[in-house]
């Protein structure tokens, strides 16, 4: 999968897991990526060459990043990435863009401690925008590429419907998956 793609996969899920009580504890590397994604977007996008960190303060407030606790932490991760320069009053993009956005979200979210899970969650979101699948070609598509054993894999199943990282319908005995921004509910077929 191409970086850019699954860096919009990471921000996608990131989003996800806000509105969710233990997403972002689950989902750790998705959800720091995300922050650190969302928030180069948004100084990427000021017409600004030096932006004052009180207008940062702003754009990270705007993303519903906490200011106090999580701002810093992320500014830290955009400056080893080399995204960003800062000084003790501004903040300077060093060539962002959409694209290298994109591109940054998905490296942020490779060097993060993570779980497997949350690699799997971005791969099944993608498996999904080819077509539906049922659950039982999931476990699988789980089991070849992670060698998740059923238990685990049902697990992430629901933890990703619950979320909201793809969707699904009951289907006769079985649950089909599917990606509810391509294929819906009633058009699956």
């Amino acid at each position: 999968m191409k970086n850019t793609t699954k860096g919009a996969w990471i921000i996608h899920h990131g989003l996800k897991t806000k509105a969710d009580t233990n997403g972002g504890a689950d989902f750790s590397a998705i959800d720091t990526a995300a922050k650190a994604g969302t928030l180069f977007t948004q100084i990427c996008r000021s017409t600004e060459t030096e932006i004052p960190k009180e207008k940062v303060r702003a754009y990270a407030r705007a993303i519903n990043l906490n200011p106090n606790l999580e701002l810093n932490s992320i500014l830290s991760i955009l400056k080893t990435h080399r995204l960003i320069d800062e000084s003790d009053n501004t903040i300077v993009s060093i060539g962002g863009s959409t694209t290298t956005a994109l591109e940054s979200t998905a490296k942020i979210f490779d060097e993060q401690d993570k779980i497997e899970e949350e690699e799997a969650s971005v791969l099944l979101a993608e498996h999904l925008s080819d077509a539906p699948l049922s659950d039982g070609e999931l476990l699988d598509f789980f089991y070849s590429k992670f060698d998740f054993k059923e238990n685990r894999s049902r697990d992430l199943l629901s933890r990703a419907e619950n979320i909201g990282f793809v969707d699904a319908e009951p289907e006769g005995t079985e649950k089909l998956f599917f990606n509810g921004n391509l294929f819906r509910a009633q058009d699956i077929n």
